[in-house]
């Protein structure tokens, strides 16, 4: 289950696999980050971007929405956080209600 049942026109993927800075084909916005993609960074992009879009999903799933706050919080540290907010540029306010919610 996603999120909701929205179907967007763009898609943004996180990559490290290209070497431009952003790259665009069809639907997909490829953006480049300097950062090995584990499940742990998976799950806090996941975070952030859900906090970061949170006013602009429709029909969102508060269920999973729920579980992925949580998923974040088991996969926290420091480094991974800090490492993580340096290459993908969030609002300030997104940072601080992640970092609260997982510590």
């Amino acid at each position: 289950m996603g999120i909701n049942d929205y179907k967007d026109n763009c898609i943004e993927i996180y990559t490290n696999k290209i070497t431009t800075k952003h790259k665009t084909i069809g639907k997909y916005k490829m953006t480049s980050v300097d950062v090995y993609f584990g499940k742990d960074t998976e799950m806090f992009i996941r975070a952030l971007e859900l906090i970061e879009n949170l006013n602009y999903i429709e029909g969102l799933y508060h269920v999973t929405y729920m579980r992925e706050r949580q998923l974040a919080s088991e996969y926290y540290s420091n480094a991974l956080f800090e490492k993580i907010i340096k290459e993908i540029h969030y609002q300030y306010i997104s940072i601080v209600t992640l970092n609260m919610k997982v510590k």
